[in-house]
């Protein structure tokens, strides 16, 4: 077994400097094989001397290190990923035979312009890069998907870009690049930007120094949203249509109505062939009904399209609306409706979506996709066909802005009027062109500064907007870059100069070059150590420090830094899962003066993949501890698994406390009774006296029974007859006068306690 036991390379580097990559491979015996580096996904070539890029090399039993020596040719992150390629035969695991690790290289004024439309952001572009700025242009779909590839940039710029343009990762680590990596956030309008590109109820939204929710004093009109839950049938199918429900709620604004059919179980009587409502159709509001209800469903297997379908357009149509709009998914195997059904819909004005997942065979699947797809050309909607389930919740995103239009004004041109504001970007720009459009919002509050603003008769409606957020800075611009809104803006004199100052005041300050920092890993602990020093070499003691960890997933956790010497500090973290954990840094001296730096903890591969031998110790301790019998594999056969003969059962001691707890409280019952009772022994003879007498007189008439029983019997003459003798007169007695121990009234009573009191005395 060959495993790569780490890959070390320094945290941070300047452009230009040539740094050492060390690669450490274990291996349990002499092996051979091939040794592959790459950096930033490009492989380096080990051996200029053969047609061959990797090196190859013969393992020694034990540890074996190899150093390149690499310049650092680009700024930014350089990340170095080191794979061993056994030989034939000469390895068992190939999940531990790869190392990464990560050097910061300093680079300065870089920002990354994202946009959807290259020709439209090109006056940005131009103006940046004739300020000195370095500017890298991509798309939604090609943003970076980890942090420390956005950690190479000082500013993300965010040119008309709608939420469903990128996954819910891309993001995750967007809103931590701004919020826990101090980096900046440009965002700029267009008729797919802020509430009109679904950004409402999103995590970014939480970034942005406005909110993208249309404020209540602009009459706005609504729209009606109605979601038909089919079951999936996909694996975790009731999971992904929970959320792309949530998505969809979250989604819409506060002033739409929203409803929610699907199949009910248990039918009732205002259900359609068990179709019904798990949420009638209201007014969002809050969203909170709307998310119970989602937490409600349970996504049953309707027969048919037709059922829920009337009560959709019935919801929709019942409601005062601009826009009517109704979203199905399904696996399509559900009846389709009716032509009048749809005839219905096309004159309600009343448009389908349909999304299918999952699949019933190629032949089954073939159908019911064409009969979703006509369900949604009939009635003017989109229909997708989905295979992966993280793509549902952008779907739902996108078809939920009803009234994406209703959010943009055009038509017009406004002046924008000067808000007095303390400090900002753009704080000495005295005035701006005007503008022929723009995506309405609302003005965050708080700590937000908008500057510059379109006055309306509603409101005041937020044109230029920034904040700091976090660790971080945000600006919005709620207009486009000149393709469409702002026509005038690439030729005014003090747009170079506009763009400049607010991306420079958004970017990230550079890295401090007197700050060291190293990371390692103890099996699941990361440990990550701070070396401080100021300008003069002397060590900054007492630093106000605040460092947050962000894992491969985007989730961001805070840890503290201690001070553990002299300019040094430390902290340590778990790192379960394999990947690259991004670490910040920020700190902050006793003069005021900050920054930041940063550092990667890498996990190549689980932990369990760097043990490399067998641990008997631990199964022979576990078999002794419970009287159980180590089996090794060539024995196997010999040894029924459950035959139980020669094995000792465990004994294991219960408790008696609950017994002899029982057994105190009935002797403290009966101590209690032996001491607090007092017991007549006179009167309990007295009770027991009739049963004695009864018993003595019983005894001796049997006695006198036997006493004058003849011993033989008497004869008697028969032919003498008995003479019958008189019964005995009976002579009648004087009658006897009661004693005082015969009285039962009060008065025996008392006397004869007294006489036996007088008895006792005597």
């Amino acid at each position: 077994e060959v495993l790569v036991e780490r890959v070390a390379a320094p945290g941070q580097a300047r452009q230009g400097q040539v740094i050492p990559v060390r690669v450490v491979l274990r291996s349990l015996a002499p092996a051979s094989g091939v040794l592959h580096l790459h950096r930033n996904g490009i492989e380096v070539d080990l051996d200029p001397d053969s047609d061959a890029r990797g090196m190859a090399l013969a393992l020694n039993p034990g540890v074996n290190a190899v150093v390149f020596d690499l310049p650092v040719d680009a700024s930014g992150p350089q990340r170095f990923d080191a794979t061993w390629e056994p030989a034939a035969g000469t390895d068992t695991i190939t999940a531990n035979n790869r190392g990464v690790a990560v050097t910061f290289a300093s680079r300065g004024g870089a920002v990354l312009l994202v946009t959807e439309d290259v020709t439209a952001a090109e006056p940005l572009q131009r103006a940046l890069v004739e300020a000195g700025v370095t500017v890298d242009m991509s798309d939604a779909a090609s943003m970076p998907r980890d942090s420390i590839a956005l950690s190479s940039y000082d500013a993300v710029i965010l040119a008309d870009v709608p939420r469903w343009a990128m996954d819910d990762a891309q993001e995750r680590h967007l809103h931590a690049f701004v919020q826990d990596l101090g980096g900046g956030l440009v965002l700029s309008g267009g008729p797919s930007s802020f509430g009109a590109g679904g950004w409402i109820g999103s995590l970014l939204e939480e970034a942005m120094p406005l909110r993208c929710e249309p404020p209540q004093t602009r009459q706005l009109p609504s729209g009606a949203l109605a979601l038909i839950m089919h079951s999936c049938e996909i694996p975790r199918g009731n999971y992904w249509g929970q959320q792309v429900a949530s998505a969809a709620i979250e989604a819409v604004s506060s002033k739409d109505h929203i409803g929610i059919i699907e199949y009910n179980w248990d039918g009732g009587s205002d259900t359609i062939n068990n179709a019904g409502w798990t949420l009638r159709m209201q007014l969002a509001g809050d969203k909170s009904a709307a998310l119970a209800a989602v937490n409600r469903l349970t996504l049953g297997d309707m027969t048919d399209f037709e059922s829920s379908m009337r009560l959709a357009l019935d919801g929709v149509t019942s409601v005062d609306a601009s826009q009517r709009h109704v979203i199905i998914i399904s696996d399509g195997d559900p009846h389709a409706p009716t032509r009048a059904l749809l005839q219905e819909y096309r004159d309600a004005a009343v448009t389908v979506s349909t999304v299918m997942v999952g699949a019933h065979g190629a032949a089954m699947n073939a159908q019911h996709r064409q009969a979703m797809r006509a369900v949604a050309a009939a009635t003017g909607g989109r229909f997708y066909d989905v295979n992966d389930p993280a793509q549902l919740p952008r779907i739902f995103v996108k078809e939920s802005q009803l009234n994406a239009r209703a959010l943009i004004q055009e038509g017009r041109t406004w002046t924008p009027a000067r808000v007095a504001v303390a400090g900002g970007p753009v704080d000495d720009v005295p005035s701006v062109p005007t503008v022929d459009g723009y995506v309405v919002t609302a003005a965050r509050g708080g700590l937000s500064q908008t500057p510059w603003v379109i006055a309306t008769r509603d409101a005041e409606d937020p044109l230029y907007a920034w904040w700091h957020y976090g660790l971080g800075k945000s600006v919005a611009f709620t207009s486009d870059l000149g393709r469409r809104w702002a026509l005038t803006w690439p030729q005014w004199s003090d747009f170079s100069a506009f763009w400049e100052r607010t991306v420079r005041w958004a970017m990230r300050s550079a890295a401090p070059s007197n700050m060291l920092v190293t990371t390692r890993t103890e099996g699941e602990t990361a440990i990550v150590e701070l070396e401080a020093m100021d300008a003069g070499a002397a060590f900054l003691n007492f630093l106000d420090t605040r460092a947050v960890v962000i894992d491969p997933q985007g989730e961001a956790q805070p840890i503290s830094l201690q001070q553990t010497g002299p300019g040094r500090y430390r902290s340590e973290f778990r790192v379960a899962a394999a990947g690259a954990w991004l670490v910040n840094i920020a700190f902050q001296d006793a003069e005021g003066t900050g920054g930041a730096v940063r550092a990667a903890v890498t996990v190549p591969y689980a932990r369990e993949y760097r043990a490399t031998s067998h641990n008997a110790a631990l199964l022979a301790r576990v078999a002794e501890r419970t009287n159980g019998r180590v089996v090794r594999l060539d024995e196997l056969d010999l040894h029924a698994p459950f035959d139980g003969t020669g094995l000792a059962i465990p004994v294991s001691p219960q408790p008696v406390w609950d017994l002899l707890a029982m057994a105190a409280l009935a002797l403290l019952v009966i101590d209690v009774a032996l001491r607090r009772l007092w017991i007549d022994r006179r009167e309990v003879q007295a009770l027991l006296a009739p049963v004695s007498k009864a018993s003595t007189a019983s005894v001796e008439a049997l006695r006198r029974v036997r006493a004058t029983r003849p011993t033989e019997a008497a004869a008697v003459e028969p032919d003498l007859p008995l003479e019958p003798q008189p019964p005995p007169k009976s002579v009648p007695k004087a009658p006897k006068r009661p004693s005082v121990d015969d009285r039962e009234d009060s008065l025996g009573q008392l006397l004869k306690r007294k006489r036996r009191r007088g008895e006792d005395d005597q």
